[in-house]
């Protein structure tokens, strides 16, 4: 309510970041704390176990998800989507349900057995790191 509609857009435009530019882990940080605020405590994780997946969803805390690909031998490029659900009832076919604010829809991430990815675009991206809503 404090906030209204609010795009990625908008984010992108108070942080100053370029809407293709993507941003680091500690500016999506600063972008949670301040449209956030307290009692959330934005905190930097790896990628989530199972068990912590199910936390987060079942506690209702989304967490914000961000996920990279190879660019060339040396970079990558990113892309942030939001945690917003999970389905395992099959052990073998583990999938989270993400909302992706570039085309604001929401899709599939799945697990192949090492890592999880979903489609951006024509390209795969694969879960690098989370940023968690811990509570102060």
């Amino acid at each position: 309510n404090t906030w209204g509609s609010l795009s990625a857009q908008n984010v992108c435009d108070y942080m100053g970041i370029g809407y293709d530019d993507g941003g680091t882990n500690a500016q999506a940080r600063t972008a949670l704390n301040h449209y956030l605020g307290s009692p959330y405590v934005p905190t930097i994780k790896g990628v989530l176990s199972k068990s912590a997946i199910k936390t987060v969803i079942d506690n209702n805390d989304p967490a914000y998800i961000q996920a990279r690909r190879k660019k060339n031998v040396i970079s990558y490029e990113y892309h942030a989507v939001a945690l917003a659900g999970y389905n395992f009832s099959d052990n073998n076919n583990l999938k989270v349900r993400i909302m992706d604010p570039a085309y604001e829809v929401f899709k599939i991430c799945a697990y192949n057995g090492s890592k999880w990815t979903f489609a951006f675009g024509s390209q795969t991206y694969t879960w690098y790191k989370t940023i968690r809503l811990l509570y102060s």
